[in-house]
């Protein structure tokens, strides 16, 4: 059986031969400035919080995309208008604490290193009577409980925050799946131009 041979290499084929001319140093050049513009690499260090409402103590935590905590880092409580009502830096541990917060909406603003700021919006409720706490969970120890649930909803946000690499993995294999299907649809349509 005779083998047919195009008359012309698919576009795919000259993407891959024009791909090997290039010199080592230019393949390394691309392969960086990829990895430069990447949505991973101009997010790997984002400032994150967590923030809750602890009846009237407003308590959070500052920490960067790579889960580093963000040390001595600024912390203002905004009111709805924009002024600013207390302001604090962050612990060892990334850690910020307002007390004493009246009833309302507010605005949390952190600046980080390096220019990173993020603002979260919170509604801060009446602090419940001790007597009125305890009506409600009977046999309990309501400190304790609250302490649990403002760590839950920590790492409930902190989780909802974090960049998965599965995520990113799942992007880039998008973009090469797109990609390697136009090059076979167009060396496709190549082939059967010639054939014709």
């Amino acid at each position: 059986m005779p083998r047919w041979y195009p008359s012309r290499p698919s576009q795919g084929a000259a993407l891959v031969a024009g791909f090997r001319s290039r010199s080592p140093n230019a393949v390394a050049a691309m392969v960086s400035f990829a990895m430069l513009t990447s949505p991973a690499a101009v997010d790997a260090h984002a400032l994150r919080m967590t923030v809750a409402d602890d009846q009237g103590t407003v308590r959070g935590q500052l920490f960067y995309s790579d889960e580093t905590v963000a040390v001595k880092d600024r912390v203002d409580l905004l009111d709805a208008a924009g002024a600013e009502l207390q302001h604090t830096f962050t612990d060892a541990r990334g850690g910020f604490v307002f007390a004493r917060v009246p009833t309302g909406q507010y605005r949390i603003v952190a600046e980080g290193e390096e220019g990173h700021r993020i603002e979260a919006t919170l509604g801060v409720l009446a602090p419940q009577s001790a007597a009125g706490a305890a009506a409600s969970v009977p046999g309990s120890d309501v400190a304790a409980l609250r302490g649990e649930i403002l760590a839950l909803r920590q790492d409930l946000q902190r989780y909802e925050q974090r960049v998965r690499m599965g995520d990113v993995l799942g992007g880039v294999g998008l973009i090469f799946g797109v990609t390697g299907f136009v090059a076979w649809w167009r060396g496709r349509r190549v082939n059967d131009e010639t054939v014709r």
